[in-house]
């Protein structure tokens, strides 16, 4: 009885994680991308023939969102237990890419409506379960579980 009670006891005094903990530099990493692609959308919503938003003289944006998010997915595989953020990385990152190539092959270099509608709802529900993920992070890290 008495081994047994130990092992009880053992057994709920482990602490059994499976996420990583919370990041503030994964997080503002993630916030300033959202914020320059809710930015470019905004822009694009309130003008979309000004010539300032043709794919080139969008490149230096892009560079800037690619880069951050190859640091956001870097950072992330390289944090234990951080499988489900380093996805959805890796996943944003593949979006940007793949937002860069449609704005690249558009005829007057221009976005339109329909895509930014369509572009912008898809990284808002991405940003969305980002956060959401971060926020539980730090919710979990908060009350030390």
């Amino acid at each position: 009885m008495a081994l047994l009670f130990s092992a009880v006891v053992a057994l709920q005094s482990c602490k059994v994680t499976f996420v990583s903990a919370y990041d503030d530099i994964s997080a503002q990493i993630a916030n300033d991308l959202q914020q320059t692609t809710t930015a470019f959308f905004v822009k694009v919503e309130s003008n979309p023939n000004n010539p300032e938003l043709k794919y080139d003289a969008c490149k230096s944006m892009y560079e800037g969102m690619r880069t951050k998010a190859a640091t956001l997915r870097i950072r992330n595989m390289a944090i234990d237990k951080n499988k489900f953020m380093s996805d959805l990385a890796t996943q944003l990152e593949s979006n940007i890419k793949d937002l860069e190539a449609l704005h690249k092959i558009k005829q007057n270099g221009l976005l339109s409506m329909d895509d930014v509608t369509l572009l912008k709802s898809a990284f808002e529900n991405q940003f969305g379960a980002i956060f959401k993920f971060l926020m539980a992070s730090k919710a979990r890290e908060n009350t030390g579980q």
